[in-house]
């Protein structure tokens, strides 16, 4: 099976390095617990605009360079690899290829088949990349683990069976068909098989 991965809060404790980061820089003392969406101006307030720029600070510090790895996700695409061929699609910026690349061959040496950015809100260069939907198509993904819900409905209204790990931000009523949630690597291990 081919399998895609998001990155942040799949792989990378995005949300808690910069939480770690904004904290210490801003002298606030928000929480994980606190992101009930991934459009971070909505948390901490401000504009669009100021968000982005605090986040690309944030890319160019160590705090972002030393993101610790998901619980359990290491060993879970250690045994996934073995078994299936493993895509990141994210949507992080493509001009920090470089940093997200030396980060995933540190933490997971060799395990991924591809390294793919998709449009998103965050990136400085214009052009035309594709939507996460669009990648997988292309790619011919057969499911997508996810964090962030606006991709899983995206994904899965094409077909895409999204395997949405739960976190604050991704809450709702009920989930489209295709979208199953779970709490942990362990959980999608067992599911997957």
């Amino acid at each position: 099976m081919r399998i895609g991965l998001d990155l942040d809060e799949v792989l990378s404790r995005f949300v808690l390095g910069l939480v770690e980061y904004y904290n210490s820089t801003y002298k606030t003392s928000l929480k994980l617990e606190d992101f009930h969406s991934y459009k971070f101006w909505e948390v901490w307030g401000g504009t669009k605009e100021d968000t982005i720029k605090k986040v690309w600070n944030f890319q160019n510090t160590e705090y972002f360079k030393n993101l610790r790895p998901v619980e359990g996700s290491q060993q879970a695409v250690q045994l996934l690899s073995q078994n299936h061929e493993l895509y990141v699609i994210t949507s992080r910026p493509i001009e920090i290829y470089e940093e997200t690349a030396l980060w995933l061959q540190k933490n997971f040496p060799d395990k991924f088949a591809r390294l793919e950015f998709t449009k998103n809100i965050w990136t400085k260069l214009g052009g035309d990349m594709k939507t996460k939907s669009e990648l997988c198509k292309d790619l011919s993904i057969d499911a997508i683990i996810e964090d962030t819900l606006e991709y899983a409905v995206e994904c899965a209204s094409e077909g895409i069976e999204v395997l949405l790990l739960n976190y604050p931000w991704n809450q709702s009523n009920s989930l489209p068909k295709n979208i199953t949630r779970f709490d942990s690597w362990d959980d999608i291990l067992k599911y997957i098989g």
